[in-house]
């Protein structure tokens, strides 16, 4: 008899508490926009022969997460590289070139073609009279492992004193790479594309192989119902996952992160990092230096910051309130030494984004650049090519 009491006692609670969740979940649903895990419909990567990820030559599709940004044009060009409508308009050769090298913020995800940050400051050069190709090479989800072998995608186009723009970011320097296969490290050739006009020749893309080519059951069974069946291996993997398929999660879940990051122990971030991961990283970087300066190049490190960094509001929670970093401009304050040391032309860009108001320059969920962050950092880039210009928090490392 007291069993059954139990049991039934417990049946009621359980029922209880899923019924307050669905009530819940009906109710947020009137305020949240659910996400889509997919942002595109297809993966655009492809590998190229030569050994490095390009995106797929001649593609057209949009970007569309239904809570930040929806039906924005991506255009691939010939050459597997984002389309840069400014410069693609614009008829006759160009005097020099802007090779922009980097990952996803570089390419612009979430914005249009035209919104795209390295094609707002084509433009803006282009306003302004500067006889400038910009070029943009982002790929999406590499780091400067990819960034090093991408380098020979400018081999068709680069002449004797264009300008090489590495965009790094705080994900670039904090994911291990090996130097080991980079101590012969030369770029490779690249032939030019007949077809392309004088002054604007690019890479001819060498697809071999493409990521992510057919559908997993999860995305098959999202595609067909709208729902997206949460990963389960482990407590990251759901906290990630279970955004997309619930608007109670997409709102608690964003704000248990921040408490995470507020109370996990000070040394935390650092001692989850490989040894030598950022040292390895700028020892590549010496080495793209080095081969950029062989074919008569100039390279430009530009540090790029994540939200966390520029934005008041993440900054406070992930910095432990300054325990972790005391300065938000955290990226720079990590690289200044290994700029120094090595004499290189770096820069940070964290002037151009700190000081706005929560999601000012973000997207919310996605947390990529906005188009006002965009413009911000195309206008900063375009005063970066300025005869003389100085940036970086106020300085400018290896002179």
């Amino acid at each position: 008899m007291l069993s059954r009491i139990v049991r039934s006692n417990a049946f009621l609670v359980f029922a209880s508490i899923a019924a307050v969740l669905a009530f819940a979940e009906i109710g947020f649903r009137f305020f949240i926009t659910l996400p889509s895990p997919y942002a595109v419909d297809r993966p655009l990567l492809v590998w190229d022969a030569r050994g490095y990820w390009v995106l797929e030559p001649g593609a057209k599709t949009e970007f569309d997460n239904r809570a930040d940004f929806r039906d924005k044009l991506v255009t691939i060009d010939g050459s597997g590289m984002r389309d840069v409508p400014c410069r693609s308009r614009a008829a006759g050769p160009r005097s020099r070139n802007l090779f922009l090298v980097g990952d996803s913020e570089t390419f612009g995800w979430g914005l249009s073609d035209d919104e795209s940050w390295p094609n707002r400051l084509q433009c803006l050069l282009d306003a302004e009279g500067m006889d400038v190709a910009v070029h943009n090479l982002g790929v999406p989800a590499t780091n400067i492992d990819q960034y090093a072998w991408r380098m020979s995608h400018i081999l068709g186009t680069a002449r004797p004193g264009d300008i090489v723009a590495l965009m790094v970011t705080w994900n670039d320097l904090v994911t291990y790479n090996d130097v080991e296969g980079f101590e012969r490290f030369q770029l490779r050739p690249c032939p030019a594309d007949p077809a392309a006009s004088e002054g604007m020749r690019s890479c001819v893309a060498q697809p071999v192989q493409r990521y992510g080519s057919e559908d997993t059951w999860r995305q098959a069974i999202y595609r067909a119902t709208g729902l997206l069946v949460p990963e389960f291996q482990d407590a990251k993997a759901f906290a990630h996952s279970v955004v997309f398929s619930s608007a109670l999660a997409a709102f608690i879940v964003p704000r248990i992160e921040l408490i995470a990051y507020r109370i996990r122990p000070t040394g935390a971030l650092f001692a989850k990092l490989p040894e030598d991961t950022i040292g390895n990283n700028f020892a590549i970087i010496g080495r793209i230096a080095a081969e950029v300066e062989r074919l008569g190049l100039k390279l430009k490190l530009v540090f790029l910051p994540a939200r966390v960094s520029y934005d008041d509001h993440y900054y406070q929670a992930y910095s432990k309130a300054g325990a972790v970093f005391a300065r938000q401009d955290f990226l720079w304050d990590m690289a200044d030494p290994f700029c120094r040391a090595a004499a290189l032309d770096c820069i940070s860009s964290f002037p151009a984004l700190a000081g706005g108001a929560k999601h000012a320059y973000s997207f919310g969920f996605d947390g990529h650049l906005n188009p006002a962050g965009a413009e911000r950092l195309a206008r900063f880039m375009h005063e970066m090519l300025r005869p003389g210009a100085d940036h970086g928090s106020g300085k400018r490392a290896g002179g």
